[in-house]
């Protein structure tokens, strides 16, 4: 009987470890140019994210915006309903916002919040693979 009890024990022990990462997938590569490419997917009972990330991205110091974006770099986020795309260009990074398949500013409130929580989930990956 103690032995069934520690590995039982030892079995919830190692689910549980690994039930934190068990829904996340990374993987990236490297373009001929040398610029990274990275994806992740997340899924559980609190998130459905999709993202891929062509180049590096920095940020401000709230989280709050993207800073900078490799040259030809850009963005594809998606949470459940929610989509952010963000793409380099001559004239600067531009951000296009979608919810429920409606266009939010990235200026208001809403789109502040939806930028902060795609960057946290962006550090992520970018931490993953440097």
């Amino acid at each position: 009987m103690k032995t069934i009890t520690t590995t039982l024990l030892v079995l919830l022990m190692i689910v549980s470890c690994n039930s934190n990462d068990s829904n996340v997938k990374y993987s990236y590569s490297y373009n001929s140019d040398g610029v990274i490419k990275r994806e992740m997917t997340v899924k559980n009972n609190k998130n459905d994210i999709d993202i891929e990330m062509k180049g590096n991205a920095t940020f401000n110091d709230d989280e709050t915006a993207i800073t900078q974006l490799t040259p030809g770099g850009s963005i594809n986020y998606r949470n459940k309903d929610t989509k952010l795309t963000a793409a380099s260009s001559k004239e600067g990074i531009k951000i296009s916002i979608e919810k429920n398949n409606s266009k939010i500013s990235a200026t208001s409130d809403t789109g502040k919040e939806i930028i902060k929580e795609a960057i946290t989930h962006i550090k992520k990956l970018q931490q993953k693979h440097k």
